[in-house]
C-alpha cells in the first residue's frame, strides 16, 4: 500500500515539477526496481538520492551512465577527536593531558565511524576520566573495527555500550524493541508501559512516573535511543531507535527471550519457550501468520500490534496472564471487545476502536487507558468510574467526561475531554481530582446551554490549582472568549505548562503572574496593553511562549531589555509585523518565529524591528499569508522583512514562506486606503464582512488551515 502511494505521488510529481527526491535506507535491488518504474525520466532536471548499506544494491540503483556511486568515507583523525571530545567533555578542547594518549587509541579502534564513536563517548562520559578506566574502555573494545569493518564490528561496539548499562535499564532499552524500525515512541506511552510492565518501582521517595521518566532521560543522555521531538526545556517528547541498535536489541532480546516478533520473515523471531512479549509488525499486503499459531500464548505479559491488522484474528482468549495490551491499527468491525474486559490483570491499554465495551469496568487494575476513538465526542461507557486504579485517561477526539468522575482519585492525566458536552456535574466534581496533573479540555460555547458549565469549570480549576495541577490546556474549535476562568484563585502556583487554542482572554490574566514554574505558554488575547507584557515579560523560568493578538494591532508590540531574560523560543500570530526589540532584550532568544498577513504592508510601512538586537539568535521562520492581498504589499512585506534579517551580525538560519492560506485574525483590508475600513476579519471562505454585528474570526487550528 505504502509503495503504491508513493508510486502515485512521483508519479504526478514527474509530470508537474522538476522534482528532488531523497529515498532512504534501501535493502535489495528488487525494492530499487520497483520504485524506479515511478520515477520516469520527464528531462526537467528531477534529481534523486538513494541510500542504502549494501554495495550491490547502490551499484544497481545506478543504472544509467551519468548516475554515481558515494561511498561514505569514515570521518578523519581531527573530525573524530572533536566528536569524541564534544560528546564526553561538552567542547573539543576539554581532554585532560594524562588521557590524550589512551583516546588516540580508542579513537584508532573507531576506525572513523561515528556511531561508534557516539556509542564509546556515552560509555566514556558515565565514567570518571582517569586513565585507569579510559584503558578499561580501551582493552575491552579490542580491535575488532579495525579488522572487521562490517556490521558485526559495529554490533561488537555497541554491545559495550548495551553491558555497561546498569541491571535497571537493560530491560528497559530491550523493551523497545517491541517497536518496528523508524517508529516514532511517544515518551509518555513508553514511560506508562514500562511501569505497567514491572520494570520500574518507586525509588527513594520518588513515585513511579518519575523514577520511569529518570530512566528514558538516562537512556537519551546515554546515546542508547535517538531524540526525535525536543521541547524547548530540553525534555524529549519522542525518540527513535536507530536501526543498528534496534538489530543489537532485538538479538540481545532473542537471546534472553525477552520478546518474540511476528511480522515478514526478516524481522520475525522464534520464541524458545515460553512467549512472554508479542509484537505483531504486519503491513498491507503482507501474508499475515496467525498469532495463535505460536505456542505457549498462556504467559504472555505483553501483546502489541502495529500496521494491518484487517482479516487477522486476534488471540485475545489465549492470554491469561496480561499486563499491556497495545492495538496501534484498525480492527476488524466484527472483533468483540468485551473479551478484552476479561483480562482482569491488565495495566495498559491501548487501541483503536468507534467504542469502548460496556464492560470496561471490569478491569480493576487497569492504571492506563489510551483510546483513540473514530468519532468526535466519544461517549466513555458509564463503568469507566469504576476504575478506581486508572491514573491516565486520554482520549484522541474529544470524549465526555464519565459520570462520577469525582471518584477516580487516582487520576493523573485527564486528555482531550469536551466540557459542554459532558454531563455538568461531571464538571463540577472535577475539581474533586486532587492528584491530577495533566488537564486537557475544550470548550466550544459562547454561551453553553446550562449557565453552571461556567461555574463550575471555573471553580474546579480553582479547587485544582492548590493542588498537584502542572499543564493545563483549553482548546476551542473557534474563537470563543474564556475570560470567566481570568480570575482563578488561588493562581496554579504548580503551572509548567499552559497553552490555549483559539479560546482567548480579553486581557492577560492577573493569575499568570505568579507562576514561577511556567516554562511554556500559548496566550491568545484580544487586548495586549504595556503592563500585560510586563506581567509576561517577569515570568522567572519562562522558555517557550506563543502569542495571539486576535485584533488588527498598528501601535508597536515593544520587547523591552528588561524580562523574558530565559526565553528561548517566541512565536508571535498578528495582523500587521508590529515587533520592536530594543537592546538586550531576550537576551538568550535562539528561535523567532513571525506570523502575519501581507495585507497593507506599504500602506502599513513598518516592518518587525530590532531583530539585530537578539544577541542569542540562531533561526528565524516567517509565514506570510498572501490571502486577499495586492502583489506589491507581497512584495514589499518580503523586502521589509529581509531588510530587517539582514541587520542581524550573525548567519542565521533563516526560513520565509509565502503562504496563501487566509491569515485567521484581523487584517488590514487591501486596496482600501479609508483609516475607517482598513481592517477586516475573514470568515473561513475567505469573504469579508463588514458588518460589525456579523464579524467572523477564523479560526486557527482549523480544517485548511496552516499552523
Amino acid at each position: 500500500m505504502y509503495t503504491i502511494k508513493f508510486m502515485n505521488l512521483a508519479w504526478a510529481l514527474s509530470f508537474m515539477f522538476m522534482y528532488f527526491i531523497i529515498i532512504d535506507d534501501i535493502w535489495s535491488a528488487s525494492a530499487w526496481d520497483v520504485l524506479k518504474c515511478a520515477l520516469p525520466e520527464n528531462k526537467n532536471g528531477s534529481r534523486v538520492i538513494t541510500t542504502t548499506r549494501i554495495e550491490s544494491v547502490a551499484k544497481a540503483c545506478c543504472s544509467l551512465p551519468s548516475d554515481r556511486c558515494y561511498k561514505i568515507e569514515p570521518l578523519s583523525e581531527l573530525h573524530s577527536r572533536m566528536l569524541l571530545f564534544k560528546r564526553v567533555f561538552g567542547h573539543v578542547d576539554g581532554c585532560p593531558v594524562q588521557i590524550t594518549h589512551v583516546s588516540d587509541d580508542i579513537l584508532r579502534k573507531c576506525t572513523g565511524l561515528p556511531l561508534a564513536i557516539v556509542s564509546i563517548a556515552s560509555l566514556l562520559a558515565s565514567r570518571s576520566n582517569t586513565k585507569e578506566q579510559w584503558e578499561k574502555v580501551s582493552t575491552s573494545t579490542g580491535s575488532v573495527l579495525q579488522e572487521n569493518h562490517d556490521l558485526e564490528g559495529m554490533k561488537t561496539i555497541l554491545s559495550l555500550s548495551y553491558n555497561d548499562l546498569p541491571h535497571y535499564l537493560k530491560p528497559c532499552l530491550l523493551y523497545l524493541s517491541i517497536f518496528p524500525e523508524d517508529y516514532d515512541i511517544e515518551r509518555g506511552s513508553l514511560v506508562r508501559r514500562w511501569i505497567a510492565e514491572g520494570l520500574v518501582s518507586e525509588d527513594y521517595g520518588q513515585n513511579v512516573e518519575d523514577v520511569a521518566e529518570s530512566y528514558f532521560n538516562e537512556l537519551i543522555n546515554r546515546s542508547m535511543i535517538l531524540p526525535v521531538d525536543i521541547d524547548y526545556d530540553g525534555r524529549v517528547r519522542v525518540c527513535r531507535v536507530h536501526d543498528m541498535m534496534l538489530e543489537l536489541m532485538k538479538s540481545k532480546a532473542r537471546e534472553e527471550n525477552f520478546l518474540t516478533i511476528i511480522g515478514p520473515s526478516p524481522i520475525s523471531t522464534k520464541p524458545k519457550g515460553v512467549v512472554r512479549r508479542l509484537s505483531i509488525q504486519y503491513n498491507d499486503g503482507d501474508q499475515k501468520l496467525a498469532p495463535q499459531e505460536v505456542t505457549s500464548l498462556n504467559h504472555v505479559r505483553s501483546f502489541s500490534t502495529f500496521g494491518d491488522c484487517l482479516n487477522q484474528t486476534l488471540p485475545f482468549a489465549y492470554f491469561r496472564v496480561l499486563r499491556v495490551l497495545s492495538l496501534d491499527c484498525e480492527l476488524n468491525e466484527d472483533v468483540d471487545l468485551k473479551i478484552i474486559c476479561k483480562l482482569h490483570q491488565l495495566k495498559y491499554l491501548r487501541l483503536n476502536a468507534f467504542k469502548l465495551p460496556a464492560e470496561i469496568g471490569e478491569l480493576q487494575c487497569l492504571e492506563t487507558l489510551e483510546w483513540c476513538s473514530f468519532s468526535w465526542n466519544s461517549l466513555l461507557p458509564d463503568g469507566i468510574s469504576q476504575l478506581q486504579h486508572l491514573r491516565h485517561l486520554l482520549v484522541d477526539n474529544e470524549g465526555m467526561l464519565p459520570k462520577d468522575i469525582g471518584s477516580m482519585q487516582a487520576l493523573r492525566t485527564l486528555s482531550q475531554f469536551n466540557i459542554c458536552d459532558s454531563p455538568v456535574n461531571a464538571v463540577q466534581e472535577l475539581g474533586n481530582l486532587r492528584n491530577l496533573r495533566e488537564l486537557s479540555i475544550s470548550w466550544d460555547e459562547d454561551e453553553p446551554s446550562d449557565a453552571r458549565y461556567k461555574e463550575y469549570l471555573s471553580s474546579s480549576l480553582s479547587k485544582l490549582s492548590s493542588c498537584s495541577l502542572k499543564s493545563l490546556s483549553i482548546l476551542s474549535a473557534r474563537p470563543i472568549p474564556v475570560d470567566f476562568l481570568a480570575s482563578l484563585s488561588p493562581p496554579p502556583c504548580l503551572l509548567q505548562r499552559f497553552w490555549m487554542w483559539n479560546s482567548y482572554f480579553q486581557r492577560c490574566p492577573k493569575w499568570i503572574a505568579p507562576l514561577d514554574r511556567l516554562t511554556e505558554l500559548k496566550l491568545d488575547v484580544w487586548e495586549l496593553e504595556d503592563e500585560d507584557l510586563d506581567l509576561l515579560a517577569h515570568l522567572p523560568v519562562l522558555l517557550q511562549f506563543h502569542l495571539w493578538v486576535v485584533p488588527l494591532r498598528k501601535e508597536k508590540i515593544v520587547i523591552k531589555e528588561t524580562g523574558f531574560r530565559s526565553l528561548v523560543l517566541f512565536l508571535l500570530w498578528s495582523g500587521l509585523p508590529c515587533l520592536s526589540f530594543q537592546e538586550k532584550s531576550m537576551p538568550k532568544l535562539e528561535t523567532l518565529k513571525l506570523m502575519y498577513s501581507a495585507c497593507g504592508a506599504e500602506l502599513y510601512g513598518s516592518t518587525h524591528s530590532g531583530i539585530q538586537h537578539l544577541k542569542s539568535l540562531k533561526n528565524v521562520h516567517v509565514e506570510m499569508y498572501t490571502a486577499g492581498a495586492i502583489q506589491s504589499n507581497i512584495e514589499a512585506a518580503h523586502r521589509n522583512i529581509n531588510h530587517e534579517i539582514a541587520k542581524h551580525p550573525s548567519n542565521l538560519k533563516t526560513n520565509i514562506t509565502i503562504s496563501s492560506y487566509i491569515y485567521f485574525g484581523e487584517v488590514m483590508n487591501d486596496g482600501n486606503v479609508d483609516e475607517e475600513d482598513s481592517a477586516h476579519l475573514t470568515d473561513n471562505n475567505g469573504g469579508k464582512n463588514q458588518d460589525e454585528d456579523n464579524k467572523v474570526i477564523s479560526a486557527l487550528g482549523c480544517d485548511g488551515c496552516a499552523y
